[in-house]
């Protein structure tokens, strides 16, 4: 049983194989994919998911009603491909709806 799962795009996931994680490399999240994700997920402990393939797949595990394992625990990672990270910009939404007004931040 793999304790740590990372799921990802790009081929620099595969560095992940030297702290012993198992690695699924995904071009998208389709059918096939997710299936492969979902077997991986039943095993798991920790899945790290690249930041693209993140926000589809919650989705797709809501839509289809799977429900995560207790004391399992999925997520995100910026992938080291794209450079730039989207962490910012939710933590600015989630403030934003937390007190009620529209926060603005400067880059």
């Amino acid at each position: 049983m793999p304790r740590l799962v990372v799921v990802g795009r790009d081929r620099s996931v595969e560095s992940y194989r030297l702290i012993g994680a198992s690695v699924i490399r995904l071009r998208e999240l389709d059918e096939e994919g997710l299936a492969v994700v979902l077997e991986a997920l039943a095993d798991c402990k920790v899945m790290l998911v690249e930041e693209e393939l993140y926000e589809t797949l919650l989705h797709s595990l809501k839509s289809r009603g799977v429900e995560v394992g207790e004391g399992t625990v999925i997520a995100p990672i910026p992938s080291m491909a794209e450079g730039e990270t989207k962490r910012l910009e939710r933590l600015n939404e989630l403030l934003s709806r937390a007190v009620g007004v529209e926060l603005k931040w400067v880059r």
